[in-house]
């Protein structure tokens, strides 16, 4: 009887760390994302800042050109 006890308390822990384990999974997966987005953004950022910067070096140039 008391072993049946032990088992059935240990089934709930069982349980209950379960789902405690699938909501911090979830809460990983949306950090993740969140991560993950603002490092496409930075990307992206650089990206067009680079572009901008060759952009203006390529006026200087043809700037440079005219002269």
């Amino acid at each position: 009887m008391k072993r049946n006890k032990e088992i059935n308390v240990l089934k709930r822990e069982s349980k209950s760390l379960s789902c405690i384990l699938g909501e911090m999974k979830q809460e990983l997966d949306v950090l993740t994302a969140s991560v993950n987005a603002q490092q496409a953004s930075e990307r992206e950022e650089k990206i067009c800042c680079n572009v901008d910067i060759r952009n203006r070096m390529a006026a200087t140039f043809i700037q440079s050109c005219w002269r």
